[in-house]
């Protein structure tokens, strides 16, 4: 079996732009793969293309919405390896507590918009 982290191989990494999809995009670039990293924050896209080094692309996108998957599918074309880390934080407080035949039952609602 062919391993996918090889040279020329293309990687296609969703909030790749920091954190652990960076760290990956700086591990396919160590075996000369050509990395794209999709990330809805530009500042972080910019600095990410700045430091790191090889065949790298970086593209806008929020690959929360189904048109930014068509334009990225248009841009970079078929993948060897696809890295899906891009996501949303969010905080939530216990709203009640029951107890039910399951055990405790707990609803939650978002504490900030």
């Amino acid at each position: 079996m062919t391993s996918v982290f090889r040279p020329s191989a293309r990687a296609l990494i969703t909030g790749g732009a920091s954190g652990i999809g960076y760290a990956v995009a700086e591990l396919c670039l160590k075996h000369s793969m050509k990395v794209t990293i999709a990330d809805f924050n530009q500042e972080t896209l910019d600095l990410a293309k700045k430091k790191l080094k090889g065949d790298v692309s970086c593209v806008k996108a929020d690959v929360g919405e189904r048109t930014e998957w068509k334009k990225l599918k248009q841009e970079v074309g078929d993948v060897d390896f696809l890295m899906l880390n891009a996501g949303k934080w969010y905080m939530y407080e216990v709203h009640a507590c029951e107890s039910g035949s399951k055990g405790l039952l707990y609803t939650f609602k978002p504490s900030c918009d």
